[in-house]
C-alpha cells in the first residue's frame, strides 16, 4: 500500500508549490518529511542571509560587466586608432590590412570633400567682398571726382 506524504516546495521566487508524493507502505514517510524539512530550512537560511545582499550583489555584477564590456570598447577603439596611424600594423592579416585601407581612403575622401566645401564657401565669400570692394572703389573715385571739381572750381573762382 501506497502511503501520501503532501510536501511544500518554495521555489527561488517565493511561490509555494505543494506536491503529493506517494511511498511505499513499509516507509513512514519520515525520512522523506524530515529530508524536505532539511531542505527548506536550508533554503530559509540561505536566502534570509542572501536577501539582504541580494540586490547589491547583483547590481555589483551587472556593473562589473558593464564595466568589462566598456573596456573592451576603449581597448577595440585604441586598437582601431593605432592601426588608423600607421602603428601596430604587423599583427594585421592582409585582409584586416585591406579594411584598414579601405578606412582610410574613405576617410581621406571625406576630408577631401569637406576641404573642397570650405573652399568654396571662402571662395564665395571673397567674390562677395571683392563685390564690396569694387562698390566701395566706385563711391570713393565718385566722392574724389567731387573733391577735385570743387577744387579747381575753387580755384578758379578764388
Amino acid at each position: 500500500m501506497l502511503w501520501p506524504i503532501q510536501i511544500l516546495y518554495i521555489n527561488l521566487t517565493k511561490h509555494m508549490v505543494t506536491s503529493t508524493l506517494f511511498v511505499p507502505s513499509e516507509l513512514d514517510g519520515s525520512f522523506f518529511r524530515d529530508s524536505i524539512r532539511s531542505t527548506i530550512e536550508r533554503y530559509k537560511k540561505a536566502s534570509d542571509n542572501t536577501n539582504t545582499h541580494s540586490v547589491q550583489e547583483i547590481n555589483a555584477a551587472y556593473y562589473q560587466q558593464e564595466s568589462a564590456k566598456l573596456r573592451q570598447q576603449i581597448q577595440t577603439i585604441q586598437n582601431s586608432n593605432r592601426h588608423l596611424m600607421g602603428d601596430s600594423l604587423s599583427a594585421l592579416s592582409v585582409k584586416e590590412l585591406k579594411q584598414v585601407e579601405n578606412r582610410l581612403e574613405k576617410a581621406i575622401s571625406r576630408i577631401r570633400s569637406k576641404n573642397h566645401e570650405l573652399l568654396l564657401a571662402e571662395i564665395e565669400n571673397l567674390q562677395k567682398r571683392e563685390i564690396e570692394l569694387d562698390n566701395e572703389s566706385v563711391y570713393l573715385r565718385t566722392k574724389i571726382a567731387e573733391v577735385e571739381r570743387f577744387q579747381q572750381h575753387y580755384h578758379q573762382n578764388g
